[in-house]
């Protein structure tokens, strides 16, 4: 039986009852507020990193995708010949004591996550898995953040993601530029791609000599190697550990073209022979690796951005 005193401390009782419930479910409202704000600091501390401040010159591979159901026939090889029908899609990035470089854009980070039939049926059999944008920012950089674009041609899959850098300085040659940009025709049906690069039109823009030096010191350098499209251009990079690595663009597709001493039909009838044959003697004359773009083999052995070459 209650006594009256009791009686009389029951609404003391009940509102400490509900004072220890409210100081309980503020508690837990805190920890679920810090376990929130800590998780959104883990999910965008890449974003958040501070740009790289380097010393000498650092060279990225990037992921840009892959292009699983190519035609090596049109490039002067057989499915018998080549180790990998599939082609890599790769891209640079080129950090350097007074800025940066993005050497080409790879295939547009839209497809990522696209299901294959979708792009099975152009006869290509594009697969991306990492989206060029992400990449960046596991190195520390945002798109703003790139000083300079520069693409060894217009290709869908050299520009893929070309708009998303509009407000760096683009380098290219006239003749590239002409090329994506024609005068007397429409753009969009003469190169495939053009809505993903279509920006650079009103980017600011510098019209590049061949042998065009980036910093000035020699360490990087724009070539010339026009023919597999008006423009096409090759990259020197000189490492202080390394050594010398020339990004080759389309120069070649497969290695075996390489060994081979092969050329796809279309590009036969353009500068592309006398290009190679500059290319690789200046290679030579340099102990140049040279790194070709859609080599599997050589992306597979690479090491991949977040880390580097210097």
């Amino acid at each position: 039986m209650a006594r009256a005193g009791d009686a009389a401390r029951l609404p003391h009782r009940l509102e400490s009852l509900l004072q220890s419930r409210w100081l309980l479910v503020k508690a837990r409202l805190s920890i679920s507020l810090i376990v929130a704000v800590t998780s959104s600091c883990i999910v965008y501390a890449g974003e958040m990193t501070p740009r790289p401040v380097v010393t000498s010159v650092r060279l990225y591979v990037l992921d840009c995708g892959t292009i699983t159901n190519d035609r090596p026939e049109e490039f002067g090889v057989t499915r018998d010949e080549v180790k990998y029908t599939a082609l890599a899609d790769m891209c640079y990035l080129v950090l350097h004591p007074h800025g940066v470089l993005l050497w080409d854009t790879g295939l547009s980070d839209t497809l990522m996550g696209r299901p294959y039939f979708e792009t099975a049926q152009s006869g290509l059999g594009i697969i991306k898995l990492n989206t060029l944008r992400g990449q960046l920012a596991d190195i520390g950089l945002s798109p703003e953040m790139i000083d300079y674009l520069a693409l060894s041609h217009g290709h869908f899959d050299h520009s893929g993601n070309a708009n998303m850098f509009a407000g760096s300085t683009w380098l290219v040659s006239k003749q590239e530029r002409e090329k994506m940009f024609p005068l007397t025709s429409d753009p969009a049906k003469d190169y495939s791609g053009y809505k993903n690069y279509d920006k650079l039109k009103t980017a600011k823009t510098v019209l590049i000599p061949a042998d065009y030096d980036v910093f000035g010191d020699g360490t990087v350098i724009i070539k010339r190697a026009f023919g597999h499209s008006p423009g096409h251009s090759v990259l020197a990079v000189q490492l202080r550990e390394t050594g010398p690595v020339l990004l080759a663009g389309d120069l070649y597709h497969y290695p075996e073209e390489r060994v081979l001493h092969r050329i796809g039909a279309s590009d036969a009838k353009t500068a592309a022979p006398h290009a190679r044959e500059v290319i690789e003697a200046w290679a030579d004359a340099n102990h140049a690796q040279i790194w070709l773009a859609h080599d599997m083999s050589l992306f597979q052995r690479l090491r991949k951005a977040p880390d580097y070459y210097q």
